[in-house]
Protein backbone atom coordinates (compact mmCIF):
# COMPACT_ATOMS: atom_id res chain seq x y z
CA UNK A 1 0.00 0.00 0.00
CA UNK A 2 1.58 3.63 -1.01
CA UNK A 3 2.04 5.34 2.35
CA UNK A 4 3.31 8.99 3.36
CA UNK A 5 3.27 10.28 6.72
CA UNK A 6 3.81 13.67 7.67
CA UNK A 7 5.28 15.76 9.81
CA UNK A 8 3.49 19.17 10.74
CA UNK A 9 5.41 22.19 12.27
CA UNK A 10 8.08 23.14 9.90
CA UNK A 11 7.09 20.67 7.39
CA UNK A 12 3.49 21.97 6.30
CA UNK A 13 3.09 24.67 8.32
CA UNK A 14 5.69 27.39 9.25
CA UNK A 15 5.76 27.16 13.01
CA UNK A 16 9.20 26.76 14.53
CA UNK A 17 10.51 30.16 13.77
CA UNK A 18 7.89 31.63 16.04
CA UNK A 19 8.52 28.68 18.53
CA UNK A 20 12.43 29.91 18.61
CA UNK A 21 11.55 33.13 18.63
CA UNK A 22 9.47 32.78 21.97
CA UNK A 23 12.71 30.86 23.31
CA UNK A 24 14.89 33.34 22.39
CA UNK A 25 12.26 35.82 24.42
CA UNK A 26 12.53 33.84 27.60
CA UNK A 27 15.93 32.41 27.30
CA UNK A 28 16.48 36.46 27.75
CA UNK A 29 13.87 36.77 30.43
CA UNK A 30 15.79 34.15 32.58
CA UNK A 31 19.33 34.87 31.17
CA UNK A 32 19.63 31.49 30.05
CA UNK A 33 22.84 31.72 27.94
CA UNK A 34 23.33 30.23 24.25
CA UNK A 35 19.83 28.50 24.24
CA UNK A 36 20.23 28.41 20.50
CA UNK A 37 23.12 25.20 20.43
CA UNK A 38 19.66 23.37 21.88
CA UNK A 39 17.01 24.30 18.85
CA UNK A 40 18.05 21.53 16.95
CA UNK A 41 17.68 19.00 19.51
CA UNK A 42 14.78 20.11 20.69
CA UNK A 43 12.55 20.89 17.28
CA UNK A 44 9.79 18.01 16.68
CA UNK A 45 10.05 16.59 20.24
CA UNK A 46 7.27 16.86 23.31
CA UNK A 47 7.76 18.56 26.79
CA UNK A 48 9.26 15.52 28.07
CA UNK A 49 11.73 15.05 26.33
CA UNK A 50 12.64 18.86 25.51
CA UNK A 51 12.95 18.66 29.62
CA UNK A 52 15.58 16.06 29.41
CA UNK A 53 17.69 17.93 26.28
CA UNK A 54 17.30 20.98 28.33
CA UNK A 55 18.38 19.69 31.63
CA UNK A 56 21.23 17.61 30.54
CA UNK A 57 22.50 20.51 28.91
CA UNK A 58 21.63 23.69 31.87
CA UNK A 59 20.88 20.92 34.84
CA UNK A 60 18.46 21.93 37.01
CA UNK A 61 19.32 25.74 37.48
CA UNK A 62 16.53 26.76 35.50
CA UNK A 63 12.87 25.74 36.02
CA UNK A 64 12.25 24.53 32.79
CA UNK A 65 8.68 23.51 33.13
CA UNK A 66 7.91 27.25 33.78
CA UNK A 67 10.06 28.27 30.36
CA UNK A 68 7.87 25.99 28.39
CA UNK A 69 5.14 27.29 30.00
CA UNK A 70 5.92 30.78 29.12
CA UNK A 71 7.54 29.97 25.46
CA UNK A 72 3.96 28.03 25.10
CA UNK A 73 2.04 31.14 25.85
CA UNK A 74 4.15 33.28 23.60
CA UNK A 75 3.43 31.56 20.42
CA UNK A 76 0.26 31.22 21.27
CA UNK A 77 -0.17 34.86 21.69
CA UNK A 78 2.30 34.71 18.19
CA UNK A 79 -0.28 32.78 16.63
CA UNK A 80 -3.44 34.67 17.56
CA UNK A 81 -1.89 37.89 16.29
CA UNK A 82 -0.84 36.45 13.05
CA UNK A 83 -2.01 33.18 11.96
CA UNK A 84 0.74 30.54 11.27
CA UNK A 85 1.13 30.45 7.34
CA UNK A 86 0.98 27.09 5.45
CA UNK A 87 4.25 25.45 3.83
CA UNK A 88 5.19 26.31 0.04
CA UNK A 89 3.08 23.10 -1.91
CA UNK A 90 1.83 21.69 1.13
CA UNK A 91 -2.09 21.32 -0.27
CA UNK A 92 -0.64 20.81 -4.12
CA UNK A 93 1.14 17.71 -2.71
CA UNK A 94 -1.42 16.65 -0.14
CA UNK A 95 -4.08 16.64 -3.35
CA UNK A 96 -2.03 15.13 -5.75
CA UNK A 97 -1.50 12.19 -3.23
CA UNK A 98 -4.86 11.83 -2.02
CA UNK A 99 -5.90 11.53 -5.69
CA UNK A 100 -3.53 9.10 -6.57
CA UNK A 101 -4.84 7.04 -4.01
CA UNK A 102 -1.84 7.23 -1.13
CA UNK A 103 -2.45 6.37 2.24
CA UNK A 104 -1.89 9.87 4.27
CA UNK A 105 -0.67 10.19 8.13
CA UNK A 106 0.23 12.80 10.28
CA UNK A 107 2.49 11.78 13.52
CA UNK A 108 3.35 14.96 15.21
CA UNK A 109 4.57 16.15 18.87
CA UNK A 110 2.09 18.88 18.94
CA UNK A 111 -1.13 17.99 20.98
CA UNK A 112 -4.50 17.19 18.88
CA UNK A 113 -6.22 20.10 19.38
CA UNK A 114 -3.48 22.41 18.17
CA UNK A 115 -3.04 19.53 14.96
CA UNK A 116 -6.87 19.95 14.44
CA UNK A 117 -6.74 24.28 14.47
CA UNK A 118 -4.35 24.59 12.48
CA UNK A 119 -4.99 21.79 9.82
CA UNK A 120 -8.86 22.58 9.42
CA UNK A 121 -7.73 26.54 9.50
CA UNK A 122 -5.90 25.71 6.53
CA UNK A 123 -8.12 23.52 5.25
CA UNK A 124 -6.41 20.38 4.77
CA UNK A 125 -7.76 18.54 7.65
CA UNK A 126 -9.55 16.39 5.07
CA UNK A 127 -6.42 14.60 3.57
CA UNK A 128 -5.35 12.69 6.68
CA UNK A 129 -6.74 9.32 7.39
CA UNK A 130 -5.02 9.13 10.59
CA UNK A 131 -3.43 11.54 12.81
CA UNK A 132 -1.62 10.81 15.83
CA UNK A 133 -0.36 13.63 18.04
CA UNK A 134 2.03 13.58 21.05
CA UNK A 135 -0.10 12.93 23.64
CA UNK A 136 -1.03 9.37 21.58
CA UNK A 137 2.76 8.18 22.58
CA UNK A 138 5.18 7.99 25.79
CA UNK A 139 8.17 8.16 24.00
CA UNK A 140 8.56 11.57 21.45
CA UNK A 141 10.79 11.59 18.27
CA UNK A 142 13.80 10.60 17.72
CA UNK A 143 12.30 7.11 18.86
CA UNK A 144 10.53 5.88 16.55
CA UNK A 145 6.57 5.02 18.59
CA UNK A 146 4.98 7.84 17.00
CA UNK A 147 5.52 6.70 13.05
CA UNK A 148 4.88 2.99 14.28
CA UNK A 149 2.05 3.71 15.73
CA UNK A 150 0.34 5.65 12.63
CA UNK A 151 1.92 3.12 10.17
CA UNK A 152 -0.72 0.67 12.83
CA UNK A 153 -3.71 2.84 12.69
CA UNK A 154 -3.25 2.78 8.37
CA UNK A 155 -3.26 -0.85 8.30
CA UNK A 156 0.05 -0.48 6.85
CA UNK A 157 3.51 -2.72 7.14
CA UNK A 158 6.17 0.40 8.29
CA UNK A 159 8.83 -0.81 5.78
CA UNK A 160 7.94 0.83 2.77
CA UNK A 161 6.42 4.00 4.10
CA UNK A 162 7.49 7.42 3.20
CA UNK A 163 8.20 10.23 5.92
CA UNK A 164 8.32 13.56 5.09
CA UNK A 165 10.22 15.76 7.92
CA UNK A 166 12.14 18.67 8.39
CA UNK A 167 14.42 18.14 11.58
CA UNK A 168 16.78 15.69 12.07
CA UNK A 169 14.75 13.75 15.55
CA UNK A 170 11.87 13.41 13.28
CA UNK A 171 14.48 11.85 10.08
CA UNK A 172 16.44 10.11 13.17
CA UNK A 173 12.94 8.31 14.31
CA UNK A 174 12.08 7.54 10.66
CA UNK A 175 14.88 5.73 10.17
CA UNK A 176 14.54 4.07 13.14
CA UNK A 177 10.97 2.91 12.24
CA UNK A 178 12.34 0.92 9.02
CA UNK A 179 10.45 3.57 6.93
CA UNK A 180 11.97 5.79 4.11
CA UNK A 181 12.89 9.09 5.40
CA UNK A 182 12.56 12.47 3.00
CA UNK A 183 14.22 15.41 4.49
CA UNK A 184 12.20 19.20 3.23
CA UNK A 185 14.64 21.07 5.97
CA UNK A 186 12.95 24.44 7.53
CA UNK A 187 15.47 25.85 9.89
CA UNK A 188 18.51 23.41 9.67
CA UNK A 189 20.42 21.73 6.48
CA UNK A 190 21.31 18.00 7.49
CA UNK A 191 24.40 17.10 8.83
CA UNK A 192 25.89 14.52 7.54
CA UNK A 193 25.18 11.91 9.89
CA UNK A 194 21.47 12.82 9.16
CA UNK A 195 22.09 12.94 5.59
CA UNK A 196 23.42 9.91 5.68
CA UNK A 197 19.91 8.14 6.70
CA UNK A 198 17.64 10.21 4.58
CA UNK A 199 16.32 8.60 1.89
CA UNK A 200 16.04 11.99 -0.41
CA UNK A 201 16.29 15.84 0.30
CA UNK A 202 14.15 18.26 -1.36
CA UNK A 203 14.06 21.79 -0.82
CA UNK A 204 10.43 22.30 -0.90
CA UNK A 205 6.92 20.02 -0.48
CA UNK A 206 6.92 21.10 -4.54
CA UNK A 207 10.01 19.69 -4.86
CA UNK A 208 8.68 16.75 -3.28
CA UNK A 209 5.43 16.86 -5.08
CA UNK A 210 7.97 16.84 -8.37
CA UNK A 211 9.07 13.50 -7.16
CA UNK A 212 6.38 11.81 -6.97
CA UNK A 213 5.19 12.44 -10.74
CA UNK A 214 8.61 11.78 -11.87
CA UNK A 215 8.58 8.30 -10.13
CA UNK A 216 11.61 8.97 -7.69
CA UNK A 217 9.54 8.58 -4.64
Amino acid sequence: MKTVIFDMDGLLVDSEVRAIKAWREVAKEYQIPNIEALFPYMMGTNPETRKVIFEKHYGTVYNFTECNEKVRDLAHKYEEETPIPLKAGAKELLSYLHENEYKIGLASSSKRETIERRMKGHGIWQYFDVVISGEMVKISKPDPQIFLLCAEKLGVPSTGAIVLEDSPNGITAAHAAGMRPVMVPDLYMPEENIAAIAYAVYGSLLEVKAAFENGKL
